[in-house]
């Protein structure tokens, strides 16, 4: 499986670690820990700068 550091997924998406993080959580991304490296699934930057987009749009963001 290729794989990518979760820090350079964040780096490529234009968010922080923390949002790569929290976001793989939510879009129920494959995370893999090694030591302390933790990597995503080759590809997942892509799902992660869709997030970045959405949220910034302002997609995410409920009505009350």
């Amino acid at each position: 499986m290729n794989r990518i550091p979760i820090t350079e997924a964040a780096k490529q998406a234009g968010i922080t670690r923390e949002q790569a993080r929290y976001w793989s959580r939510l879009l129920d991304l494959d995370m893999i820990k090694e030591g302390r490296v933790s990597y995503l699934a080759a590809g997942s930057e892509n799902m992660l700068s869709a997030m970045a987009q959405a949220v910034k749009s302002g997609q995410g963001a409920c009505e009350t």
